[in-house]
């Protein structure tokens, strides 16, 4: 048998290459395997307190009758201060609100509006929108949160608005990216 020399050199940097290699094709498997998995969502639970501030109505009523009726079409505009806990202001709201349905002849209760509102706070902004009915509002009607900025970039989720005789409390939960 014939002895073949080895050079200890040699096989020290074919191992070492080895070594490399297995570790970039672990990489690239493990880089496939990260981008196949979504990322967790952060998750959020805001309350705040909307306290009454400007409001403007434009009324579609016939100039004649120079009644407020809150009838169909009618656009209410609203710029409120909002807080947090501790009764410290935090922001402010800006709010639309579209007559869609007129009331009936039992009361407000049954007057159909759609909403547009964003909630302004020191670390981004909150919007929501949706259809409500006034009379949900003194139990909770829920909106849809449909985006946000700063902090609250791509927040998803719902808002609970609860409208009291003084305030209306508002509660937030929502996803973000």
């Amino acid at each position: 048998m014939e002895r073949i020399a080895v050079n200890p050199v040699r096989s020290v940097r074919l191992v070492v290459l080895g070594l490399i290699l297995v570790i970039a094709l672990v990489m690239v498997q493990l880089a496939r395997v990260a981008q196949a998995v979504p990322p967790p969502h952060a998750r959020g639970n805001i309350e705040v307190i909307v306290r009454s501030g400007f409001a403007y109505l434009v009324d579609e009523a016939p100039a004649a009758t120079h009644e407020f009726d809150l009838s169909a079409g009618d656009l209410l505009l609203f710029h409120d201060p909002v807080f947090g806990d501790r009764d410290k202001e935090i922001g402010s709201a800006v709010t639309r609100v579209q007559v869609i349905q007129g009331p009936d002849d039992d009361g407000l209760d049954d007057v159909l509006f759609l909403l547009d509102c964003t909630i302004r706070l020191n670390d981004g902004n909150l919007l929501f929108s949706g259809a409500g009915q006034l009379g949900d509002l003194g139990t909770g009607a829920e909106f849809a949160l449909v985006g946000g900025t700063g902090q609250y970039s791509g927040a998803r989720g719902t808002v609970e608005m609860v409208m009291g005789d003084e305030a209306t409390k508002l509660n937030f939960t929502f996803a973000r990216p």
